[in-house]
């Protein structure tokens, strides 16, 4: 199939919307279709598909589009003008996008189209769009990102029919072991790591009180912005938490390479990094895929939307996401009992390998798709 993916992705940039869509627009490209991608100009000056270790094939086409109020507004006319004069000639079969304002304003042309949704509309407008979006004829599917949100969805649309819907929590690549490992400081053999942002909810607090608990372990925080980072050395970080600062997409492989045991420390309540808007309720980190990938043991925050893929003693060991001590009895719990350890990492790496790639996902998001319009 001819696709095109409509995002509102800064390209490249750190931002988890925009791995999401690199990865599962080149997902696309390795399961035999033909991928646009159309998005923002990102700030960073590197080559995109080197950036995010995705393939080159992927046909990008990114607007300069300032960050100020009305930004999603004239993107959403860049796309339509941009849409509406390459349809023409590009035979576009299907419409994929998790951008509200740009999918609505491409109902005007005859084409079907997949929604993906990740959190419920942020404001009013968005509302009424999604409303026009979710009651289109050429809707062929909408994909959640977590049985939480489409449970949410289909209680507050009735007109959405279920055979409609479809949840795909997210995924990763294959891991690929790097040819050497991070050099990390610390003293102690034994390296506990966090890979990700550092927003409110992420963990970045509970890490440096589980760092308190167990000083004969290193600890350590890779991604961030120089502001949260400074923010959380305020609170009394301890010596044995280092930061490694901002990290690209493409080097993570080197960091998980070199721990032995991997956290993920949400919080209830999880903002993100410009709306401040909570999906606590309904996210599917792609830190917990990525995890996954690399055999290496997890331990997870114990909230009913991780659950949905995290299965305690299995594939991770859950703790309070409120109490420093249950981590620490989890990380001691890991060290002391090797074969729980073992096992727990082979379950993961099994459970991702069967559930969670990035190609797992793309193709499973187009099954059932409509056979191409008639030309």
């Amino acid at each position: 199939m001819k696709i095109l993916y409509l995002s509102q992705s800064r390209l490249p940039s750190d931002s988890a919307n925009s791995i999401h869509v690199m990865k599962m627009c080149s997902a696309m490209v390795e399961e035999g279709h033909e991928v646009d991608l159309v998005g923002y100009q990102g700030y960073q000056n590197e080559n995109i598909n080197t950036y995010y270790g995705t393939n080159e094939k992927v046909n990008i086409h990114r607007f300069d589009v300032k960050e100020q109020p009305g930004e999603t507004i004239s993107l959403a006319i860049k796309h339509l003008i941009w849409v509406i004069r390459k349809s023409r000639y590009r035979n576009y079969d299907l419409i994929y996008s998790r951008n509200t304002v740009g999918l609505f304003s491409s109902l005007l042309l005859p084409l079907p189209f997949i929604y993906e949704i990740h959190s419920p509309p942020r404001t009013s407008l968005h509302k009424v769009l999604e409303k026009k979006i979710l009651k289109s004829r050429k809707l062929t599917k909408v994909i959640f990102i977590s049985k939480a949100l489409e449970r949410l969805y289909l209680e507050k649309n009735r007109h959405l029919n279920k055979t409609k819907t479809q949840v795909l929590a997210d995924a990763a690549d294959e891991y690929k072991k790097p040819k050497k490992g991070a050099t990390l400081p610390g003293n102690s053999k034994y390296k506990a790591g966090y890979i990700g942002h550092l927003y409110p909810g992420k963990g970045g607090e509970l890490i440096i009180s589980i760092a308190k608990l167990l000083p004969n372990i290193d600890f350590h925080i890779v991604g961030g912005k120089k502001s949260d980072i400074d923010r959380l050395k305020s609170l009394s970080a301890p010596t044995n938490l280092h930061f490694a600062g901002h990290v690209n997409h493409s080097k993570i492989n080197e960091y998980l390479d070199v721990f032995d045991v991997l956290l993920a420390p949400y919080s209830k309540n999880v903002s993100l990094a410009k709306t401040k808007e909570d999906i606590g309720k309904w996210m599917s980190p792609l830190k917990l895929f990525e995890y996954m990938s690399s055999g290496k043991a997890i331990i997870c925050s114990r909230l009913p939307v991780l659950e949905e893929v995290m299965k305690d003693n299995y594939n991770c060991l859950l703790a309070d996401p409120e109490s420093a001590a249950s981590w620490a009895e989890c990380i001691n719990k890991l060290t002391k009992n090797i074969g729980l350890k073992r096992r727990i990492e082979k379950n993961a790496l099994t459970y991702f390998r069967s559930n969670h790639t990035w190609k797992i996902r793309a193709a499973s998001s187009l099954k059932e798709t409509p056979p191409s319009r008639e030309r």
